[in-house]
């Protein structure tokens, strides 16, 4: 369920498109939400402007220490 809900939720985010449609059926959604880049966008559709956006780090290679800053 919750997978189908941010599917749908951030549908539209253009820097979540290569991680979006989550398969509900298999783990998919723990990969996609493992550098906090989904669950950053989740809550800026839930509560707009929550997060600052300047200061999520992007990219597609970023290392551990920056996803640690991301999903904190």
């Amino acid at each position: 369920m919750i997978a189908r809900t941010i599917s749908r939720v951030c549908k539209d985010d253009e820097l979540l498109q290569e991680r979006l449609p989550i398969n509900p059926d298999n783990d998919d959604v723990f990969h996609s939400c493992s550098d906090g880049m989904v669950l950053v966008h989740l809550l800026n559709h839930i509560e707009p402007d929550c997060i600052d956006m300047r200061t999520v780090n992007k990219g597609s290679n970023i290392n551990i220490y920056k996803v640690r800053e991301n999903l904190d």
